[in-house]
């Protein structure tokens, strides 16, 4: 697994997503920032997070650089409605240190996220995934594709979608700390995916 940042206005732009297992997708979580706003309601934000640790998770920066209420999360079932879906908090996050968002183009988009003892029960049987190194080098002649998942826009201007979609995606190439992407058949990340996960497959069939 690696992590993915998707941000409105790219022009990675996310369709014809297709319904995902959470097997394919072995710790990845909803993530939904309840923020206060001026009008003194509040407001919800909708990333993912992956459970990389018994008590820590990873998403990216730019969904937790705001003040929030809460960090709510949600897991263990594609369906966010279902009735095994598990909902817990967050107790804080914490961004990487080279984290600016705008000012230098949204680099180190990376956060943790914490969860005390009783958050960890509460999330229920979400597995920690399998990250870092993968098989072989990490590049588009060994890994020509990965899988993203989230419950993003299924399309611009479109809505969130209660169950969770994957799409296949290319690799492009493997900067110094950047993976590019690109799209398949129109398909690929949209806004509300930002924190999921990258993933590849390796010969074994495993998930890394």
């Amino acid at each position: 697994m690696s992590h993915f940042s998707a941000m409105a206005g790219r022009a990675d732009a996310a369709v014809n997503a297709l319904a995902a297992s959470l097997v394919n997708f072995p710790g990845i979580v909803k993530l939904e920032p309840v923020k206060p706003a001026e009008d003194g309601m509040v407001t919800t934000g909708h990333c993912s997070a992956v459970r990389i640790a018994d008590h820590w998770l990873v998403t990216a920066a730019h969904c937790v650089d705001q003040p929030y209420e809460a960090l709510r999360i949600i897991g263990t079932a594609e369906n966010l409605r279902s009735p095994l879906a598990h909902t817990t908090e967050g107790e804080f996050a914490v961004c990487h240190g080279g984290y600016a968002g705008t000012a230098n183009g949204y680099a180190n988009d990376l956060a943790l996220i914490r969860l005390t003892d009783e958050e960890v029960a509460a999330l229920g049987d979400v597995p920690v995934a399998r990250y870092g190194d993968t098989s072989k080098p990490l590049a588009p002649a060994n890994y020509p594709t990965g899988d993203m998942a989230g419950w993003g826009l299924t399309h611009f201007g479109g809505k969130l979608s209660n169950d969770l979609l994957s799409a296949k995606i290319r690799i492009a190439g493997i900067g110094p700390s950047t993976i590019y992407v690109a799209s398949q058949a129109g398909a690929g990340p949209c806004v509300g995916d930002s924190g999921g996960p990258l993933y590849v497959t390796e010969e074994d069939g495993t998930r890394t």
